[in-house]
């Protein structure tokens, strides 16, 4: 509580501050916070090697099983939440939050929201994932495998049933939206602001929640 008065609510400050609210024990029923947090510090990470001078914008944590006053003192009951405290940021005035429902959670929508509040771009830098390169390695010594195995008989490569079966398998995958998650990180459910009803389906036909992709 002593950090979040000194480095968060005290004024004056000559920095802004990006806070994320969230539940990270495993006992809280919070499925999207875990990958909102992971997302949350890649632009953490990146925003501290692509811009190592620079000292007016800062990242913090407040999770629920450590400081639930915080929570009750911003009047929070839902997880996760990235407000944004300015340095101008009076004491009574509202913070800015980044809105999950329409922009999602990747770190490159929250790095939009970051250059939106103080003009600070941030060069989203992941760390390099290995297991999609293995993965396709493997399937592609698989691949070669087979056909070397059968290259006396590669009379089933022009047969138009099993190419017929794969087109409508890669469509299926597409209908169902996986690759729109995939490429705009949506969250995993919608949380209503007024009610603090959760829904599974958006409102809008512009967007969806990953929930929904699971049920088609």
């Amino acid at each position: 509580m002593d950090k979040w008065k000194t480095f968060v609510r005290q004024q004056p400050r000559n920095y802004s501050i990006f806070v994320m609210f969230t539940a990270l024990t495993p006992g809280v029923n919070c499925p999207i916070c875990r990958p909102a947090y992971e997302e949350f510090q890649i632009v953490a990470n990146s925003h501290r090697y692509s811009n190592p001078d620079h000292k007016g914008v800062y990242f913090a944590l407040v999770d629920y099983e450590d400081a639930p006053q915080v929570f009750q003192q911003m009047n929070l009951n839902t997880a996760p939440v990235v407000y944004h405290f300015s340095a101008k940021l009076s004491g009574k005035k509202k913070p800015d939050q980044m809105d999950f429902q329409r922009h999602g959670y990747d770190a490159d929508a929250i790095g939009r929201f970051i250059a939106d509040m103080t003009e600070v771009q941030i060069r989203v830098l992941r760390p390099p994932n290995y297991a999609a390169p293995v993965v396709i390695g493997l399937l592609v010594c698989l691949v070669l495998g087979f056909l070397y195995m059968k290259r006396n008989n590669l009379e089933f490569l022009y047969n138009k049933t099993s190419w017929g079966i794969i087109c409508l398998i890669i469509t299926f995958v597409f209908l169902s939206g996986q690759m729109w998650n995939h490429i705009r990180g949506p969250p995993f459910i919608m949380t209503n602001p007024q009610t603090r009803e959760s829904t599974f389906i958006h409102g809008s036909t512009q967007f969806q929640v990953r929930r929904t992709s699971r049920i088609s």
